[in-house]
């Protein structure tokens, strides 16, 4: 067998076995299918919210922003940045007082201010409110946000009113169902944080609970962010490893850790090294060959 022959399977071997390390590596990872962790959530009220996965907001629609100005719902899309939508009314004694409130609390302990990574577009789904309202309530959020340090979001968080026919094909296009209960004189009504693409595609819904008090996690939302993003906003190697190799769970209310992908990033790294193994090894041979051929020349008798 010849010095190459022998080279190259040598580094087949090794690379059969770093295969074999790096499948099991990822089988090991992926054993307990580990999760982000973020609880599971549900509609509170008999009118929930269907998911219209990959659906398109009308960003054709015009509202008034909380200082009466005519605004589209396009104006609040950039490139590289998604806007998280919650539908609520601002005289809502209840669901809805709690929902903003953990909107207000996921801003506080988010890294990453709204405006900047994403946008925040909170909208009254009655037309009855107006700017005045919306105005009121977002000031109260802003001094909030202000005695906790957050300060500088005022243009990332919007609170909008419309008219019927704008609020009708907004909500219809979200999933989002209300309906007035007579007996509690209140809208029934769910909730729910609705996130959009930066193209304006709805990508994932985050809902909330009696059991969790309207709790959003975090990290789910982050990783909701960057996932509606493409992967654009990511910063950190969690970040990245999570878009790469997570899948969100409907029934588990997370994402998970899908082995397949990570034995496919592994299956590419081995691919990788094995090529460049092997064009070394070949070059190298060239090379000695060459030498050979040179030094061979060089003795031969004139």
């Amino acid at each position: 067998m010849t010095g190459i022959a022998m080279t190259t399977r040598r580094t087949i071997q090794h690379a059969n076995a770093g295969a074999i390390v790096v499948v099991m590596l990822g089988f090991v990872i992926s054993g307990g299918v580990f999760a982000a962790d973020v609880e599971s959530q549900a509609a509170e009220s008999g009118y929930g919210i269907t998911q219209n996965l990959g659906a398109e907001v009308p960003l054709e629609l015009k509202f008034r922003d909380e200082n009466g100005k005519r605004v589209t719902l396009g104006d609040y899309f950039e490139a590289d940045r998604p806007v998280v939508f919650n539908m609520v009314y601002f005289q809502c004694p209840n669901l809805c007082q709690r929902e903003l409130n953990e909107v207000r609390q996921l801003v506080e302990a988010f890294q990453w201010k709204p405006g900047k990574k994403y946008q925040i577009v909170t909208v009254s789904f009655l037309s009855n409110e107006g700017p005045a309202l919306a105005k009121a309530k977002k000031a109260s959020y802003m001094k909030e946000l202000g005695k906790r340090g957050v300060t500088g979001i005022e243009d990332g968080w919007a609170f909008l009113t419309g008219e019927d026919a704008e609020i009708k094909a907004l909500t219809e296009a979200l999933g989002f169902e209300y309906q007035f209960n007579r007996a509690e004189n209140m809208w029934a009504h769910g909730a729910a944080l609705i996130i959009a693409t930066p193209e304006g595609k709805i990508s994932r819904y985050l809902a909330g609970s009696r059991a969790t008090r309207m709790k959003y996690n975090t990290k789910t939302v982050r990783t909701a962010l960057v996932e509606a993003s493409n992967g654009a906003i990511a910063e950190t190697l969690a970040d990245r490893f999570v878009y790469a190799c997570g899948a969100w769970d409907p029934d588990a209310g997370k994402y998970v850790i899908v082995a397949w992908k990570i034995m496919l990033i592994g299956l590419g790294i081995t691919t990788t090294i094995l090529i460049a193994v092997l064009v070394y090894f070949w070059r190298r041979e060239n090379k000695r060959k060459r030498n050979d051929a040179i030094s061979h020349a060089q003795v031969q008798p004139a």
